[in-house]
């Protein structure tokens, strides 16, 4: 009797100390869990930082395009549409530059409609792509400039780039919109 006794005790201080590993096993895996999705929104944040500076350089790309250009890229296109293309688009007269889709970006390097280029940011590969239009309101005078734009015309002018980067690691897009400056003097 003392030994049935003795092991009925022995289960009874058994089961809270296995209650409490139990308890204890699931706050761990919580708490690893948790750690878990943090590390993984920090890495989300990171690679999005990554793209900012992606998209930072296709703006310097076509800004570096446009101040090429040997004249206003209007009168350049005007003799030659396809002169400047991809990088440049021409507009309609009186139609404003809209940011395009995401088909867009998905097929514009294949149709030849934007400029592409890549860049690798802490070992993770970009691809990018850009399309610049005349800013058409945008291109009128700027604020400050009006003595020397009423000269002979403007000697700047203002036109939008549209700048899109793919993450291949992640299958994201981002576009960002540029307004650059073309000063002629």
């Amino acid at each position: 009797m003392a030994d049935s006794r003795m092991s009925r005790e022995a289960g009874m201080a058994l089961l809270p100390t296995l209650l409490l590993t139990v308890v204890l096993a699931v706050f761990l895996l919580i708490f690893l869990g948790q750690q878990y999705g943090a590390s993984q929104s920090i890495d989300h944040h990171a690679v999005h930082q990554l793209e900012i500076l992606a998209l930072d350089q296709g703006g310097e790309n076509a800004a570096n395009t446009l101040n090429g250009y040997s004249d206003w890229p209007e009168i350049l296109a005007a003799s030659n549409p396809t002169a400047l293309a991809p990088a440049y688009q021409p507009l309609p007269a009186g139609q404003f530059p809209v940011m395009p889709s995401t088909d867009f970006w998905q097929t514009c390097a294949a149709q030849q409609q934007c400029a592409t280029y890549t860049v690798t940011e802490n070992g993770i590969p970009f691809s990018g792509y850009y399309v610049m239009y005349p800013g058409n309101g945008l291109a009128e005078k700027l604020s400050g400039y009006e003595d020397q734009q009423d000269q002979v015309g403007p000697t700047s002018r203002q036109y939008v780039a549209f700048v899109a980067v793919t993450n291949p690691e992640n299958s994201s897009m981002v576009v960002k919109e540029f307004v650059l400056r073309k000063s002629l003097l």
